[in-house]
């Protein structure tokens, strides 16, 4: 495990120096755009600002099929060319939600930490698409509601809750 520890740390340095010499000037930079996910509130959009070169904030506004999902978060930018980057993602905000038809009393929504790996695809200088994959961190509560809605022999649950999420949008500069 040490020595595990030790390889990712010098990958991540040498990436993280390779990516400071190649980099073009990405600061103060904003985007704006919809897509889909966590990082956008489920299906919303989501605004992201470059106060330094390789971290960027962003919050995201959505809808997350029972009421309005929101995200708030940042991202460590690695380049790995020119027109493509790479990095780790923390946030906080939505993270699941339970929709249960003709039981609105049994809805439930999920706010917490999310972990993962997003990324873009510059296309030009005015916009870029952006992935992520992420591994939400639900409260206890939430799970136990599931648990009981999902065992329930009143409910024909149609969907499982996954521990892996993707996201997807296209984000247009705005400077």
């Amino acid at each position: 495990m040490k020595k595990l520890f030790i390889c990712a740390s010098i990958l991540l340095l040498g990436s993280s120096i390779y990516a400071q010499e190649n980099s073009e000037n990405n600061k103060n930079q904003i985007y704006v755009g919809p897509g889909f996910g966590l990082d956008y509130g489920g299906i919303g959009a989501k605004i992201e600002y470059r106060p330094i070169n390789q971290v960027s904030v962003f919050g995201g506004l959505g809808y997350n099929f029972v009421n309005l999902g929101w995200n708030v978060g940042a991202t460590y930018n690695i380049n790995i060319s020119k027109k493509f980057e790479l990095g780790p993602t923390a946030m906080y905000g939505y993270n699941a939600a339970l929709r249960v038809e003709g039981a609105p009393h049994l809805d439930k929504v999920s706010n917490g930490p999310s972990f993962g790996v997003s990324g873009n695809v510059k296309f030009n200088d005015k916009g870029k698409l952006n992935f992520g994959l992420y591994f939400p961190i639900r409260s206890k509560e939430f799970t136990d509601h599931y648990n009981m809605v999902k065992n329930s022999s009143y409910v024909d649950m149609k969907n499982s809750l996954s521990s892996v999420t993707f996201s997807i949008g296209y984000n247009f500069r705005i400077n």
